[in-house]
């Protein structure tokens, strides 16, 4: 079983605690996100847990306990880096330290195992122009370089919660996606770090641009990780992995 660690909440960022108190328990209990009156009681012991994969925007909280976390389940990490700061993200800290925290988890689980996710990408008339959002990426490429191997990315969805909550940021569409992506491939080529699309089929718009899930099969046996199905779609487009999340929405 591969665990999730979360695409619902950040548990690196703020339940560490939590994370780690269920890992001496052995089990989570997982309340249903549709149905809330399901619980299932998902079992954390090493001899069902094949792997855990943690998403976070900040995996500093984490780092004490992860080369015992890694030691007992094979981990990875999915580490959100993007160059908005607190008028965008105010609960995220400084993109530096974090670039920080993500050599740290290299250094303990290696770089193949260290994934930066540079998404989603979102560009304002001002601050964040493309040019600006463009130059950030090929500066955390080059202090990245050598401690991933791969960078997920991704465009923002105007999809209504998201357009509700940046609705006055002046968010702005692309304008030249393929333009924008070959330029983001000749930077993360220079630095030896793929580049894949998350949910968008973004490979045909360049050829270094990898088809792959998130959540990947290739990687996945490379780890020696076995799973049980090809894919668990949790959106449009998602090519991942079967996985058992244990976050909640909202927390």
């Amino acid at each position: 079983m591969i665990i999730s660690a979360s695409r619902r909440t950040d548990i690196c960022a703020f339940h560490t605690d939590w994370f780690m108190n269920r890992l001496d328990a052995g089990y989570a209990l997982v309340r249903n996100p549709v149905c809330r009156n399901l619980v299932s009681r998902v079992p954390l012991t090493s001899d069902v847990v094949d792997h855990i994969v943690f998403i976070t925007k900040d995996p500093s909280p984490m780092l004490p306990f992860l080369p015992r976390v890694d030691k007992e389940n094979s981990t990875s990490f999915q580490i959100t880096i993007t160059p908005y700061g607190k008028d965008i993200e105010p609960n995220v800290p400084d993109v530096s330290d974090v670039i920080e925290s993500l050599k740290d988890v290299s250094r303990i689980i290696g770089p193949d195992r260290t994934i930066w996710r540079f998404d989603p990408i979102l560009f304002t008339d001002g601050k964040y122009s493309q040019n600006a959002v463009l130059n950030s990426f090929e500066d955390m490429c080059q202090k990245l370089n050598g401690h991933t191997e791969r960078c997920i990315f991704s465009f923002l969805d105007f999809y209504q919660k998201l357009d509700g909550a940046l609705g006055d940021k002046g968010i702005t569409p692309c304008d030249d996606k393929v333009g924008f992506v070959r330029k983001m491939s000749l930077i993360a080529k220079s630095n030896g770090i793929r580049l894949s699309s998350c949910c968008d089929d973004l490979s045909k718009m360049d050829p270094y641009v990898c088809d792959i899930a998130c959540i990947d099969h290739a990687s996945m046996r490379s780890w020696g990780i076995p799973y049980t199905k090809p894919s668990s779609p949790v959106r449009g487009g998602c090519k991942c992995v079967k996985v058992v999340d244990i976050g909640e929405y909202d927390t």
